[in-house]
């Protein structure tokens, strides 16, 4: 999970120009960074990032504000450059349209959960987080209540029937 398309990206980048720093670049990416990804586009100083589809589940721009956040440079200038430039829906149709053929299952779901894609797509049924309409516990319980029925039966049927007799380890002759 560490190694992150845009994670890669920027270590590639340092490798090849030989400096950490890279304000002058742009970062690329079909879907919007995640916060650990923006955490260290910012450490880089990367200058620009730029994606297609935005995150409002899980970005580090949209979601949580890593990207845009002044803050962090302000206190940690030291570590974290200042905010780079956010471009945005960058040929997000396109990515929608690769997305949706890679795989068309996981693309309905994607887009139904609102993972990806612009806040505005997100309709207001789909805006908060979804429920859970079962909890694991009870699920568990509903999965195993045939298996303990029918073992508190075979133990009731046992309790109401005459001792077992040994068995002989010799068989009969």
């Amino acid at each position: 999970m560490t190694r992150h398309a845009e994670l890669v990206a920027l270590s590639a980048a340092q490798k090849v120009l030989k400096r950490k720093r890279l304000q002058d670049c742009t970062l690329y990416s079909t879907v919007e960074p995640c916060p650990m990804c923006s955490f260290a586009s910012r450490e880089a100083r990367i200058g620009r990032v730029v994606f297609a589809l935005s995150s409002p589940v899980m970005g580090g721009y949209s979601k949580w504000d890593v990207l845009k956040d002044d803050d962090l440079s302000n206190k940690l200038p030291e570590v974290f450059g200042p905010p780079p430039e956010i471009v945005s829906g960058l040929l997000a149709a396109q990515a929608e349209q690769v997305w949706s053929q890679w795989n068309p299952l996981a693309w309905r779901f994607i887009k139904r959960r609102g993972c990806f894609g612009s806040a505005a797509d997100l309709s207001e049924r789909y805006a908060a987080a979804p429920r859970r309409i079962l909890s694991w516990a009870a699920l568990t319980a509903f999965l195993a209540a045939p298996a303990l029925a029918v073992s508190k039966a075979f133990l009731r049927s046992r309790a109401d029937s005459k001792p077992m007799t040994k068995f002989d380890s010799q068989p009969d002759s």
